[in-house]
């Protein structure tokens, strides 16, 4: 994730004026920016599209919000046919997302929020997901069509508030890529994303989320909040006006593969090895 050059890493929204493949980089994109990899950059020259694996499948948070309408009725769950709070209440009342509003064809599903996105994710007319904060309930949505339906109250920052609840809209089950030529992808020492674009120079601050560092349960960055580590620095500019500035002068820079400078007091710029090997996307976040 990319912030103006002031903001707090964690804390802060993406920057305006920057660009990742073509789209505004919200948070939507900054969850969806996976580096340049072998498993969706091999050797071609047009674009595609990739299918994303149902794992690497990514959520967009909207705290304090639901989708007004849209739930998938119990009937149509077989898959979680158990684990619908109607059968689980009707043996155990107390448990935390038990509701007296509940019947067979609600759709009130009590697992956690984990349970619940990887049953979204596998599920292609599931759009997001109402996610209770009290306890382990959720509802699975469908997209809907305009103007009521949940992708375009999603679209339209018209979900309706709620302080119970926070909805997550999962990202396209396929990616566009400009596939490589097998060169400059990511290896175990460097990630690489591309392409990057800014309506205009300046100074930028360059975020990270990092899996290990995510709350318990929680497997992919979803919100402002995951994304903690501060990477470093990104100035955007002509490289002859970046090296007029005397802290750069005193750095060593080098030539990154797809263009600008790497510059650091402390860190060398990994040679190019064969892409082949130990290559990850950014988004695999198992242990």
């Amino acid at each position: 994730m990319i912030l103006d050059c002031k903001a707090t890493c964690g804390i802060s929204s993406p920057a305006k004026g920057v660009s990742f493949e073509e789209e505004p980089a919200m948070l939507k994109e900054a969850n969806e920016f996976v580096a340049q990899n072998d498993q969706f950059d091999a050797a071609a020259t047009a674009r595609t599209m990739v299918d994303l694996p149902s794992e690497l499948r990514t959520y967009t948070t909207v705290k304090s919000h639901y989708c007004k309408g849209g739930n998938i009725l119990g009937s149509e769950l077989p898959e979680a046919a158990a684990d619908l709070c109607f059968t689980k209440c009707s043996i155990d009342p107390t448990l935390p997302g038990c509701s007296d509003m509940d019947t067979a064809d609600s759709g009130a599903i009590c697992l956690p929020e984990s349970a619940c996105r990887e049953l979204c994710s596998l599920r292609n007319d599931c759009f997001g997901i109402d996610v209770f904060l009290g306890g382990n309930r959720c509802f699975l949505n469908v997209e809907g069509s305009a103007p009521d339906g949940c992708k375009s109250q999603f679209e339209t920052a018209n979900l309706g508030p709620s302080t119970s609840y926070k909805f997550l809209a999962k990202a396209g089950t396929t990616v566009e890529r400009m596939l490589q030529d097998g060169t400059g992808l990511s290896s175990d020492d460097i990630l690489r994303f591309m392409p990057v674009s800014f309506e205009s120079g300046g100074s930028y601050k360059v975020c990270f989320c990092d899996s290990a560092l995510l709350p318990a349960g929680q497997q992919y960055c979803h919100a402002e909040s995951d994304y903690s580590v501060e990477i470093g620095e990104l100035i955007v500019s002509g490289v002859s006006c970046l090296l007029k500035e005397s802290d750069f002068r005193r750095r060593t820079c080098y030539n990154m593969f797809h263009g600008g400078l790497m510059c650091s007091d402390t860190l060398k710029y990994p040679q190019e090895a064969v892409a082949a090997a130990g290559v990850k996307p950014s988004a695999f976040a198992f242990p």
